[in-house]
């Protein structure tokens, strides 16, 4: 048996990610019932790009929408969020993007940014490591590298 008391260990917490419902904006007749601000209704009637989705697999934004009672009508799964945009460019299809990829992906893909109707849980980006590598100067080395890179992509 493995056990793990994280919060015991050192650790790093880099971020916390929010989500964006995104639509495509090139269609705007395949998105006329989309204004401004998308509904808790157009959610459960507008079909679906997600990553993962399994009992055992998910996003948390997806898992809070199961939570208050929506089910997406999910029609395209991804193992990744970047395709994501691409995916629901030209088509009626609705996602979640993370903002800092729905920032730099959604003009690329032509899909607009739209306000979350709902109290979605942010994704919380951090690392963890075993406190014998707390001192180990090729540890600290990462540790900080890790932290650089992920100023640089904020």
């Amino acid at each position: 048996m493995i056990r793990c008391w994280t919060g015991r260990w050192p650790s790093s917490r880099r971020c916390a990610r929010s989500w964006r419902p995104a639509t495509d904006h090139r269609r705007p007749a395949a998105h006329d019932e989309v204004a401004e601000h998308i509904s808790l209704d157009q959610l459960t009637t507008l079909p679906w790009i997600v990553t993962h989705h399994a009992p055992t697999a998910f996003t948390p934004a997806v898992r809070r929408l199961s939570m208050i009672g929506i089910e997406p009508e999910v029609h395209v799964v991804t193992e990744t969020f970047l395709p994501v945009p691409f995916l629901v460019a030209g088509t009626r299809r609705i996602a979640l993007l993370r903002t800092p990829a729905a920032l730099r992906l959604a003009d690329a893909a032509g899909v607009r940014r739209l306000p979350c109707p709902w109290d979605v849980v942010p994704l919380k980006e951090a690392f963890w490591w075993h406190p014998a590598h707390h001192t180990d100067p090729a540890h600290r080395w990462l540790r900080d590298l890790l932290l650089d890179i992920a100023r640089a992509v904020d």
